[in-house]
């Protein structure tokens, strides 16, 4: 009688910890990540070409790639500017001079920048030395809503206003390589969404709204003048839950959108940033995939693992009919593997018959391709 109670006991923890497992996939959905190509190239305004502003510029570009590979400014606590000022020319692969418009906080204008293009290896090498988590090029679409309160009272601002919160915004974003996406606000979105509802934060009506458009996570902002400066707050929300919530102040708007949009970065960071350190702890993860039927399907999948950020080493240990298991070795955990794989809906997740002692160690996938 104990043995069967016993039994009993290990099928329902069995049942749940594949359950809440799973619930994981489900609940990241199928997504819309963006490729962030130009993520080691900056524009850094500058007044001339001499050589001392070059080396500046180079210095302070390094900086601003930092930023955006970290996902925030927390790794100036641990690597020294020294350090930086020393690594930035040798990061530094190539550059050349041209206008670009930049928002220097008075609004954007015209001006000469240095262009600079840095060693994607380069990098990541140096932050791993350190220890700093490296956010990956594939990053979470982020549909922002946004209503400010000004002259004309108060209002939701879609993809198309004059608004200079839109373009403060937009700027800070790409700064910190955050991939925005803002509404039409055409008669649709301003038929099933009023600015009360978004000036309040309700969920609901937001959330509703937002299923005509491909992201991942929503950005809710609200944002008003006070006393001569600018406050606001922001909540960000991923599959249906408020994962972070902070209100801001600053000078200027183009000042306000930046300590938002860092925020807003680090947040993002915190759940899809992987430390590639040689040391880094990770676990071992089995990962079999069905619907492979031919062997470009089994190259694509084993190329597709193999550049997600967290996936440190492939192996494939075993090839069936339309079946492939691979080994897989973390920089991570299996969750910071579940977020990554539910950004590209090229592997969907099944439910296998793993043992207990094999949830979250073996990982059941069907491939969909590029559909």
């Amino acid at each position: 009688m104990k043995q069967a109670a016993r039994l009993l006991f290990r099928a329902i923890v069995l049942k749940r910890r594949v359950l809440s497992f799973l619930s994981l996939f489900l609940l990241c959905g199928y997504a819309h990540a963006v490729a962030i190509s130009d993520i080691y190239d900056v524009e850094v305004p500058v007044s001339g070409q001499d050589p001392k502003e070059r080396a500046e510029a180079v210095e302070k570009g390094a900086g601003m790639v930092m930023d955006r590979v970290a996902g925030n400014s927390g790794w100036r606590n641990v690597l020294d500017a020294a350090v930086l000022a020393e690594q930035a020319p040798r990061l530094l692969e190539e550059y050349s001079y041209g206008y670009a418009v930049v928002d220097s906080g008075s609004g954007p204008r015209r001006r000469l920048v240095l262009k600079a293009h840095y060693s994607a290896q380069g990098f990541e090498n140096l932050l791993s030395q350190y220890k700093v988590p490296v956010w990956g090029r594939n990053r979470p679409q982020v549909l922002v809503w946004m209503a400010v309160d000004g002259d004309r009272g108060r209002e939701i601002l879609g993809e198309g206003a004059s608004h200079h919160l839109v373009a403060a915004v937009k700027y800070s974003a790409q700064r910190w390589g955050v991939p925005l996406l803002l509404p039409l606000m055409d008669l649709q979105d301003a038929s099933s969404l009023n600015t009360s509802d978004l000036w309040g934060f309700f969920a609901e009506p937001v959330e509703a709204s937002s299923t005509r458009y491909s992201h991942d996570s929503i950005l809710m902002v609200r944002a008003y003048p006070r006393s001569g400066r600018w406050s606001g707050l922001w909540q960000l929300r991923v599959s249906g839950q408020k994962i972070a919530e902070e209100s801001v102040e600053a000078d200027t708007i183009s000042a306000m959108a930046d300590k938002m949009m860092e925020s807003v970065a680090l947040s993002l960071a915190h759940k899809y940033a992987v430390n590639l350190g040689a040391d880094a702890q990770g676990d071992e993860v089995a990962v079999e995939v069905s619907n492979v039927t031919d062997f470009r399907s089994y190259a694509d999948i084993l190329k597709y693992l193999r550049q997600l950020a967290p996936v440190k080493k492939v192996e494939p240990v075993y090839v069936g009919e339309d079946i492939v298991r691979f080994q897989l070795k973390l920089n991570g955990y299996p969750e910071q593997l579940a977020e990554h794989l539910a950004l590209q809906p090229r592997l969907r997740p099944e439910l296998g018959p793993s043992t207990q002692e094999e949830v979250g160690r073996r990982l059941y996938y069907s491939w969909a391709g590029d559909r």
